[in-house]
């Protein structure tokens, strides 16, 4: 949704002339059971950060 919203500003206003992408890194799937996915965090936002 953070992704969304930044898109959006950026369409709203072309005369700026940005151009952007937004890679998300996925680290957990939403199903209330964090604690099972709690590891795989940091290695979520790392893959995303090198794009």
């Amino acid at each position: 949704m953070e992704g969304a919203g930044i898109m959006a500003a950026i369409d709203y206003a072309p005369e700026h002339g940005v151009s952007a992408i937004v890679i998300k890194g996925i680290g957990d799937w939403g199903d209330g059971d964090k604690e099972a996915t709690k590891k795989w965090k940091p290695f979520a936002a790392r893959a995303a950060a090198h794009y």
